[in-house]
């Protein structure tokens, strides 16, 4: 019948309504905590939450936060790779929040994220006030952040043959 339909209609107005009112105080409430100085959601490895729901800040985790100020470390080595330094920090015991080793692509994730220097990223979006403890300093993210988006990064080879250099072949030069 019509009545049926005007009133469901009516119905899913009023729920896309309130729905459309949660979206906006969500996006309200994040710019306000943003503006504060504050990161809206989980802060990445290294830190950890604490304090009581609506007043949770992020604070440097005493267990992992050195592995990661390690890890940035490790990266300026020379001969240092993304892959080798996965490896090498699942060895020294630093995991995922749910504790699982490392993958490649989080490492490069962790190594381009500007929290640990007090830059808060959010949706691409950097709010550089952040109150939160910086885990390194600038000259070292900077350093790192200059290796990682290098023009011509370098091609390490697996074996380093032991006449390399020393014999020429005639033939192939």
């Amino acid at each position: 019948r019509s009545d049926v339909k005007f009133m469901g209609t009516i119905y899913l107005a009023v729920a896309k309504k309130v729905t459309d009112n949660q979206l906006e105080e969500f996006a309200k409430g994040t710019k306000e905590k943003l503006a504060d100085g504050w990161l809206p959601g989980k802060p990445p490895l290294g830190y950890k939450t604490v304090g009581d729901t609506g007043k949770r800040t992020h604070v440097i985790d005493l267990e992992k936060g050195p592995l990661i100020k390690r890890m940035f470390e490790m990266y300026l080595e020379p001969s240092c790779s993304v892959e080798k330094l996965a490896k090498d920090m699942t060895k020294l015991g630093l995991k995922t929040k749910y504790g699982k080793p490392l993958s490649r692509s989080h490492v490069h994730k962790t190594l381009k994220n500007p929290f640990y220097i007090g830059v808060n990223r959010w949706c691409e979006v950097d709010y550089p006030d952040g109150k939160q403890e910086h885990l390194l300093t600038d000259d070292l993210f900077n350093a790192v952040q200059s290796k990682i988006f290098r023009k011509n990064p370098p091609k390490y080879n697996k074996h380093n043959p032991d006449f390399k250099g020393l014999f020429v072949c005639f033939n192939c030069k």
